[in-house]
C-alpha cells in the first residue's frame, strides 16, 4: 500500500511497486493542488432547531411550542416518507427525547406542523435549541413520538396528544369521556349527541336542543384549540355552537359570547347565545377548520378572524350545543380533537427561524444592548471549522447616538464574509472579526441578522 500524506509534495517521476515492475503510476499531475471548492453541510441524520422567545417574559413551563418545517429544504438523509423515524430531542446525540405530537398529514415535500412539549420553556428574549432527529428505525410509538388521530389508518394508534398538551381528549370509540355530560331539552325534537371517533351534536325536528358539558373550567389564562370536521346548519335558529362556556357543570346553563355557525353562515360569536352574532369572522366550513379561543380572541388555522371587547367564552365550563328552534331547521356538527395548551408570552408564539441546514445554536447568548430601547440578542458557535454561521436577532433595537456599537466573532472568519440583514441597514459596516451596528438614525430595527462563509 502506498500512502501520501497530506502536505507533501512528490516529484514528477514514476513510482514502481512490487519486485516485477507490475504496477507504474505516473505521478507528473500531482505537482498542481486542485482550487479548494466552497465548503458544503453533508446531510446529516439531524437538523438543529433554534427557537427564540423574544418576548420580555419567559414561556411557561412546560410550554407547547409549534414547529413547521418543510423537510425538503434540509440536507437530511434517510427521512421516511410517511415520517415515522422523525423525532425530536433536547440534545444532537438523540438521546433525550421530547414528546412531540404531529398535526398535519405526513409528506416530504410540504410544510409539516408538530407540536413539541418544552418541560423547562423558553427564558424571556431567550434562544433555546431542540434537534429534528433521522432515526434508523421507527420511532413513532404514541409514546415519544405520536400523531393526531385520524392520522393513523387505526383512528388514534399513535396518538399521544394527552402527554403533550394540558388536556387532550380525541374522543375515541363510542362513549363520551370521563368528566362529560350529554343533555338533551324539547325533548319533542330529535337530537343526539354520539361518539365514534369523533363527537358529534345533531338537533333536527324542531323544537330540539342537545348540549355536551365537560368538567374543563375556562378562564381567561385558558388556550383551546378544536378540530372541527363538519358542520351543518340551516334557517335562522339552526345553531352549531361548537365552542360554549356554561355555568353549570351537572347540566347545561349559557354564558356569554359562544363560538359557532348560524343559518350556514360564516364562523361567528354570538353575544349571549340569542341568535344576534356579536362579531362574524370571515371563515366558514367549507373545509375542516382548527378554531383557537383565547381571551378575546378568536382563530381559525391560526390566523386571527375575530376580536371583541370582552372574552369569548367567559368563566364556566367547556361545552358544545347545537339547536334547532324552528320548522325546517337543524343543527349538525363533529368535532375530531379538543386540546388545552399553554399561553404563549404575550400572546407571541416563540419563532422557529432556519437559514440554513444544520445550523447550530447553543443556549449561551450574550446582549447588546441599544442607546435608547431594545437589545441584540447573538447566539455564538459556528456550524463547521470552514464555513461559519453567525446569528442574531433585533429586538425594537435603536441606536440613536454617534457612538458605534459593535459585535465582535469569538472565532475570525478567513474571509469577509456575507451578511443578510431583515429589514435592512442595522449593520454599518463588517469585517473578518466583526460587524459595527448603524449609528445616529431613530430607526428601529426588529428582525434578523445572518452571517456566513469562510
Amino acid at each position: 500500500m502506498v500512502e501520501i500524506v497530506s502536505g507533501y509534495k512528490i516529484d514528477n517521476t514514476t513510482l514502481t511497486l512490487g519486485a516485477d515492475n507490475i504496477i507504474g503510476i505516473n505521478l507528473a499531475n500531482l505537482n498542481t493542488w486542485p482550487t479548494p471548492q466552497k465548503f458544503v453541510v453533508p446531510p446529516s441524520n439531524y437538523l438543529s432547531i433554534p427557537i427564540t422567545n423574544n418576548q420580555n417574559v419567559a414561556t411557561p413551563a412546560p410550554f407547547q411550542q409549534m414547529i413547521q418545517l418543510d423537510l425538503s429544504q434540509y440536507s437530511l438523509n434517510g427521512v421516511a416518507s410517511d415520517l415515522s423515524n422523525v423525532y425530536f430531542s433536547s440534545d444532537e446525540a438523540g438521546q433525550n427525547k421530547l414528546y412531540s405530537w404531529r398535526e398535519t398529514p405526513a409528506s416530504l415535500t410540504s410544510t409539516q406542523i408538530w407540536w413539541v412539549l418544552l418541560p423547562n420553556g423558553i427564558p424571556a428574549n431567550g434562544t433555546i435549541t431542540i434537534y429534528l432527529q433521522v432515526s434508523s428505525s421507527t420511532a413513532l410509538d404514541g409514546v415519544y413520538t405520536g400523531e393526531a388521530p385520524q392520522l393513523s389508518s387505526t383512528y388514534a394508534q399513535y396518538d399521544n396528544g394527552a402527554s403533550v398538551f394540558q388536556i387532550y381528549y380525541n374522543f375515541a370509540g363510542t362513549s363520551l369521556p370521563t368528566g362529560w355530560t350529554a343533555t338533551n331539552f324539547n325533548v319533542g325534537g330529535s337530537t343526539f349527541v354520539s361518539i365514534n371517533n369523533g363527537l358529534n351534536l345533531s338537533a333536527y325536528l324542531p323544537p330540539s336542543t342537545v348540549s355536551a358539558v365537560s368538567n374543563i373550567q375556562i378562564n381567561s389564562t385558558t388556550l383551546i384549540d378544536e378540530y372541527l370536521t363538519s358542520e351543518t346548519t340551516f334557517y335562522y335558529e339552526g345553531q352549531a355552537m361548537c365552542l360554549v362556556s356554561s355555568s353549570s357543570l351537572s347540566s347545561f346553563s349559557f354564558q356569554p359570547n359562544s363560538v359557532g355557525f348560524q343559518n350556514g353562515s360564516n364562523l361567528e360569536i354570538e353575544n349571549n347565545n340569542d341568535s344576534v352574532a356579536s362579531v362574524v369572522a370571515s371563515t366558514n366550513i367549507n373545509t375542516p377548520v382548527i378554531i383557537s379561543v383565547y381571551d378575546n380572541n378568536l382563530y381559525a388555522n391560526y390566523n386571527k378572524v375575530a376580536q371583541i371587547s370582552g372574552q369569548i367564552l367567559a368563566n364556566g365550563y367547556l361545552s358544545f350545543y347545537a339547536t334547532a328552534g324552528g320548522s325546517g331547521e337543524y343543527a349538525i356538527f363533529t368535532v375530531q380533537w379538543l386540546r388545552t395548551r399553554a399561553l404563549p408570552p404575550n400572546g407571541v408564539m416563540p419563532s422557529v427561524i432556519l437559514f440554513s441546514p444544520n445550523v447550530t445554536i447553543n443556549a449561551n447568548e450574550s446582549t447588546l444592548t441599544g442607546t435608547t430601547s431594545g437589545n441584540i440578542v447573538y447566539s455564538m458557535p459556528f456550524q463547521g471549522t470552514i464555513y461559519k454561521t453567525f446569528i442574531a436577532y433585533a429586538n425594537s433595537y435603536e441606536n440613536d447616538t454617534t457612538t458605534a456599537q459593535s459585535i465582535s466573532f469569538p472565532v475570525a472568519f478567513t474571509n469577509t464574509p456575507y451578511v443578510v440583514t431583515s429589514p435592512s441597514g442595522l449593520i454599518s459596516s463588517i469585517t473578518t472579526t466583526g460587524i459595527t451596528l448603524a449609528s445616529g438614525t431613530t430607526t428601529t430595527y426588529t428582525g434578523w441578522v445572518i452571517i456566513e462563509g469562510y
